[in-house]
């Protein structure tokens, strides 16, 4: 089996812009995972909720979602 070049590399290994248009659309999905490190007080305060401002895993979730969109946002703005 040969291996096909990697096209978004020149030949000096150079990252570089590739044709995508007539490249058919795909369906994909990703997993990731974190590791936040906190003191026990702030884990105390997240658990039950007690923080003033709210529900600050609510508002991280929100922010995560709204990061992954965001890379979409050309095609959700009016022209």
């Amino acid at each position: 089996m040969t291996e096909q070049p990697f096209t978004h590399l020149d030949a000096a290994g150079h990252a570089q812009m590739v044709e995508v248009t007539a490249k058919q659309p795909t369906v994909r999905e990703a997993t990731a995972a974190g590791l936040v490190r906190c003191s026990p007080q702030v884990v105390a305060a997240l658990c039950p909720g007690n923080v003033p401002k709210g529900d600050v895993l609510a508002v991280a979730g929100i922010a995560g979602i709204s990061a992954v969109n965001a890379r979409q946002s050309c095609c959700r703005l009016p022209t």
